[in-house]
């Protein structure tokens, strides 16, 4: 299980769509953190390991991913689980099915610490697609969602490089529209 990494991702949702930003909130109240999602900086739990051990949790699964991470949610569910959902908002992955609705908003240049992933160039212009996929993550019943790259438009070195004109204020407006 990846407490760290969770923690830091919860606590950025939190903090953009006004939720509880006590760091240590769900290990209070005894709850323990699964992840499915990330898998690139972390092993991952496979949906199996997660659907075996998992009983009062908070679940991190990327349904977009992994078919089988979607038909989980209600035996997850049905165990306990509080299952937050992934999405990343401040890029687009060429290698999810709606790259094509999202590609004309993105950087052309992939970024190369993520191998497949460019920046958001274009925040009004990802407002459809990524609420698209959110309305998804309502239909398979995730209890959150939580939002990836996020910090995307905090450096202005980067932001130069790619030639994203876009502010932290700009995404901060950008995340707010995606929670309402």
């Amino acid at each position: 299980m990846t407490r760290w990494l969770v923690w830091s991702v919860m606590m950025c949702l939190t903090a953009s769509c006004g939720g509880d930003t006590t760091p240590d909130a769900a290990e209070a109240d005894g709850r323990c953190v699964w992840n499915q999602a990330y898998q690139e900086n972390t092993a991952a739990d496979t949906v199996e390991a997660i659907l075996a051990g998992a009983q009062g949790c908070y679940v991190l699964i990327d349904p977009f991913e992994a078919a089988e991470a979607a038909d989980a949610i209600p035996a997850l569910q049905t165990a306990g689980n509080t299952v937050g959902c992934y999405i990343s908002v401040g890029t687009c992955e060429d290698w999810r099915s709606d790259f094509a609705d999202r590609q004309a908003h993105c950087t052309t240049t992939e970024w190369a610490e993520w191998p497949g992933e460019f920046f958001v160039t274009d925040t009004d212009g990802m407002l459809a697609p990524i609420k698209a996929r959110i309305d998804q993550l309502a239909e398979w019943g995730c209890d959150m969602v939580e939002f990836d790259n996020m910090d995307w438009a905090s450096d202005p070195e980067q932001n130069g490089a790619f030639g994203v004109a876009l502010s932290p204020e700009d995404a901060v407006a950008y995340y707010q529209a995606l929670c309402d």
